[in-house]
């Protein structure tokens, strides 16, 4: 019996950077998944800015980040741990969490 596979593309064409500016810090966005679909796993490429972003945050779910550029310092509970790039960390999303940028300048962005 053949299986279903379930393919979702996202083309580059369909995806639009998001600037969110406020008191939480300063961070630009990509959503990867199709807009409004909660269904699965959320997928997003992420600039941080010069600050910290908010307080820390959990919900549901998993947390993963893999550094393309530069570096990000993600502090869980009272744990901080860096990542550079090529660094991949992956954590649940109940532990309270919060992002800085690294201890290294950030490389700019083409997007």
């Amino acid at each position: 019996m053949p299986r279903l596979i379930f393919l979702h593309v996202v083309r580059s064409s369909e995806q639009a950077a998001k600037c969110v500016v406020g008191s939480g810090g300063e961070y630009t966005f990509v959503a990867l998944n199709r807009s409004g679909d909660h269904t699965g796993a959320s997928a997003f490429m992420l600039q941080l800015g010069t600050s910290t972003i908010g307080e820390q945050a959990f919900h549901e779910g998993e947390e993963m980040f893999y550094v393309l550029h530069g570096a990000v310092e993600i502090t869980l509970g009272t744990r901080s741990v860096r990542l550079g790039e090529g660094d991949f960390a992956e954590f649940p999303g109940m532990v309270r969490h919060q992002l800085r940028p690294g201890w290294r300048p950030v490389r700019e962005s083409s997007w």
